[in-house]
Order: structure tokens, then sequence, then C-alpha cells
């Protein structure tokens, strides 16, 4: 066996992903931005939970994820939400 590290290759798609997703990563404070000249923060913070909160709950429902009922699971994600 060889002891070199696999190195993933970076095809066109990979690198279009990245593009992509660095875009949108940076583009968000522009918006943030032009945002609040017209809304306060609470309300622009309100409406990005709301909207990620739509789209993650769309994800889960196409993908057909259960979801935990534990209540040990929830309350260490409310834990690692409140120090994020």
């Amino acid at each position: 066996m060889s002891d070199t590290p696999h190195r993933p290759t970076l095809t066109p798609l990979t690198l279009a992903l990245i593009v992509a997703m660095a875009a949108l990563w940076g583009s968000s404070y522009s918006f943030v931005k032009i945002a609040l000249g017209s809304v306060t923060p609470f309300t622009l913070a309100a409406a990005r939970l709301v909207v990620s909160a739509v789209f993650l709950t769309g994800i889960v429902a196409a993908r057909r994820c259960a979801i935990p009922r534990e209540g040990r699971y929830w309350g260490r994600l409310c834990v690692q939400s409140f120090i994020n």
C-alpha cells in the first residue's frame, strides 16, 4: 500500500460549485448592507431565520429524513444554537 494520501481531483463541476458558494456567501453581506437602509436589524435577522428554516424544512421533506424525537438531542441542539 502507498503511504501517499489521496488527493481529490478538481473537476469542472466541483470548481463551479465552489465559485457559486463563494458568490452566494459573499453577496449576502452586500444584501445586508442594502436591507439595513430600510428595515431594522432585528427584522432582517428574523427574516433570514424564517427563510432558512423554510428552505431547510423543504430539504428535509424532499429527502424524507426522519426528525429526531429524543429530548436529549434537542437539548444539545439548543445549547449549540445559543453558542453559535
